[in-house]
């Protein structure tokens, strides 16, 4: 089985500490054939106009580990941009200036720059803070400005996580609003296989999602560990491509220069 991360984060993004060279030795043992670093570029009211780190040498690093691991790996010059329904602008101007792969495009933040991972979830309010999600989420596809849309449904793992009980007939409608513009725009999605560490185990979209997507003809896919330590690269791809097959794709999507190949599923 070819295995292919398409989600990491190392010590380039505000929330991980990894070095670049040791994930990929990590990855290399483990069997990957391509990984794709995608470290946040999450622009926020104060601070709206760059990435929290040195761009440059961003580039020169995966550039340096490209020459040094290029008969053992393929490394993927990627991004994850954030909020494009509130700093599109922003976002729009920043990707066309330096040669990356492959565009994450997420929602960690709505409206006010609150951070969807702090909220606290109860059963009065989670049917609104769902439907404030989704329609942000559906704002931020409607952008074009990403090549996949990452974890659909990132509030349910913390909703999930405080122990809310929700089903996917609680969002399935909202979700599908956002899968019309992904697909709308001709961009992807990825099955975020982050989940799968936490204690309640699922994906980021779940298979009901992933099977919807690809029966309203969605086409292009991407698997991601959102590894933030060297640790956790690799982990969980394997389970991404059973859901994968499982909801009827046959083919799982790489990037090179922002644009999509397709690889058959072994």
């Amino acid at each position: 089985m070819t295995l292919r991360d398409y989600h990491i984060h190392s010590s380039f993004s505000f929330d991980s500490r990894a070095p670049m060279e040791e994930t990929v030795k990590t990855a290399i043992k483990r069997g990957l054939s391509e990984i794709a670093f995608t470290d946040h570029y999450d622009p926020y009211a104060n601070a709206p106009q760059a990435p929290d780190f040195d761009i440059n040498e961003f580039f020169a690093e995966i550039g340096r580990l490209r020459t040094l691991y290029a008969d053992k790996i393929t490394i993927v010059a990627g991004i994850e941009a954030g909020q494009a329904q509130l700093y599109g602008e922003h976002i729009a101007r920043f990707l066309p200036k330096y040669p990356f792969d492959f565009v994450i495009g997420s929602v960690h933040n709505v409206t006010g720059d609150i951070d969807l991972a702090f909220e606290t979830y109860t059963l009065a309010n989670v049917s609104s803070w769902l439907e404030r999600y989704f329609l942000e989420a559906q704002q931020a596809a409607k952008t074009g400005l990403y090549d996949v849309f990452g974890h659909l449904n990132y509030i349910c793992r913390y909703i999930n996580k405080q122990d809310i009980p929700i089903t996917i007939h609680d969002y399935e409608d909202l979700a599908i609003l956002v899968l019309r513009e992904v697909i709308a725009h001709g961009k992807g999605i990825e099955i975020n296989v982050s989940t799968l560490r936490d204690k309640k185990p699922m994906t980021l979209p779940s298979i009901e999602l992933i099977k919807k997507y690809r029966s309203m003809g969605g086409e292009i896919l991407t698997i991601g560990s959102d590894a933030h330590t060297s640790a956790n690269v690799g982990i969980g791809i394997e389970k991404g491509i059973e859901l994968a097959k499982r909801a009827g794709f046959k083919y799982i999507s790489t990037f090179k220069n922002r644009q999509p190949e397709f690889c058959k599923i072994d």
